[in-house]
């Protein structure tokens, strides 16, 4: 901080921290594996065991609350609170910022994140596409609270904080928000409220982080599935390719909804504890982020992925259809071969059958060679003919104008 009395300014917390839809069952998971350093899951006990020691824990504790939590604490100072809908926050107390946050850091890279990416790593696997997805955040949001006496008086340090790129101000709590870290400066009485607030802005901003991926997603995926929807033709060759391709998207499509559908609750949550702590006016106030404007944006998002998932199922249909096409019409073709097979054989034995000599196997042999040629010509020509994708017309309407 800069030109600012040491005396007139108190750094309380730095936390870092994220969020991940979870459940009452992944905490109690979590605190088996803080307290015993075990899981009842088909996991590797050596490498349960390596975690957990790389993870220095000293002390762990299940709290009540609106939301439980297991709060653990390390050797080295560091407290760890990981809550039963997937909030985890790691924090410290430090006058020295820097050192603070690389010691945060270093902590959440090679001790926690690989130690909890571990212990779920079992279940239905993500999408690709999902864990190459940029996103316009940091995966994790860190915070640092400071009590002042004056919140007049306080002046950010870029070099410390980050370039301000948004800032809010009430009597008693003003928040500035960076491209490093968001700052909450309370008065001294009000220093109760930074650890909420701060809990509350790494929900918001990891919810809507997650909803942001999301619809970056929705374009890449609407994109490709328009580029085969603009095709006017394909061959029935393409189409299995099309249709595996039309697959995975719409097995990343079935778990970006299944996922959606899951983080709507979190939202009331969350809601109902922030009125319960009187603390949803300061969130207002402070983030411009109303809960009901946060579910505005969940809702607008899972519509959009609703109206991805009728698009895609619309576009194997089609594919299904130009296969069916193209069967039917080798059948027909095959149908009238074999007539005219069957009409050959008759004529030949009602004028004069070859006798079962040399000449007549390889005159029976040639007849054979000939069918499968011509089957096998009818195949080729057929798997390469190109049909009509009936797409109806304004069904590439781009996202945006939704």
């Amino acid at each position: 901080m800069e030109n600012i009395p040491q005396s007139s300014h108190q750094i309380t917390k730095i936390i870092t921290g994220g969020w991940y839809p979870r459940t009452q069952l992944h905490m109690v998971e979590v605190y088996k594996f803080f307290t015993e350093g075990e899981s009842d899951l088909e996991l590797s006990k050596q490498k349960l065991q390596k975690f957990h020691k790389a993870l220095n824990i000293a002390k762990v504790t299940k709290e009540p609350g609106g939301l439980e939590y297991v709060k653990a604490e390390t050797i080295n100072g560091l407290m760890i609170k990981y809550f039963e809908d997937g909030l985890y926050t790691i924090e410290t107390a430090s006058d020295d910022i820097e050192d603070a946050q690389k010691k945060l850091d270093d902590y959440v890279h090679n001790a926690f994140e690989p130690a909890i990416s571990y212990l779920f790593s079992l279940g239905a696997p993500i999408p690709k596409i999902l864990a190459n997805i940029e996103t316009p955040h940091p995966p994790r949001t860190t915070v640092i609270g400071i009590t002042s006496q004056n919140l007049k008086d306080f002046i950010v340090d870029k070099k410390k904080f980050g370039e301000v790129y948004d800032q809010s101000f009430t009597n008693e709590i003003t928040v500035f928000r960076t491209n490093k870290c968001i700052l909450i400066i309370a008065l001294s009485t009000k220093k109760d409220l930074i650890e909420e607030i701060a809990y509350q802005q790494i929900f918001f901003r990891e919810f809507n982080d997650q909803l942001k991926s999301y619809l970056n997603i929705h374009r890449v995926i609407w994109e490709k599935i328009a580029v085969i929807k603009n095709k006017e033709k394909i061959a029935a060759q393409e189409a299995d390719i099309f249709r595996d391709e039309l697959d995975a998207y719409q097995e990343t499509i079935n778990f970006i909804n299944y996922r959606l559908n899951q983080m709507k609750t979190f939202i009331g949550t969350r809601a109902k504890i922030a009125k319960s702590i009187q603390v949803d006016k300061y969130l207002s106030d402070l983030f411009q982020y109303e809960f009901e404007t946060l579910l505005d944006t969940y809702e607008y998002i899972r519509e959009l992925w609703q109206m991805t998932k009728d698009y895609v199922a619309s576009a194997i249909q089609l594919i299904v259809e130009v296969k069916n096409q193209s069967t039917e019409q080798s059948i027909q073709i095959l149908k009238l071969i074999t007539i005219a097979y069957a009409l050959v054989l008759i004529w030949v034995y009602i004028n004069e059958a070859p006798q079962f000599s040399t000449t007549g196997l390889l005159y029976y042999s040639l007849v054979i060679v000939l069918a499968w040629l011509i089957n096998y010509l009818v195949n080729f020509i057929s798997r390469r003919q190109k049909h009509q994708l009936k797409f109806r017309k304004g069904g590439s309407v781009k996202e945006e104008s939704h």
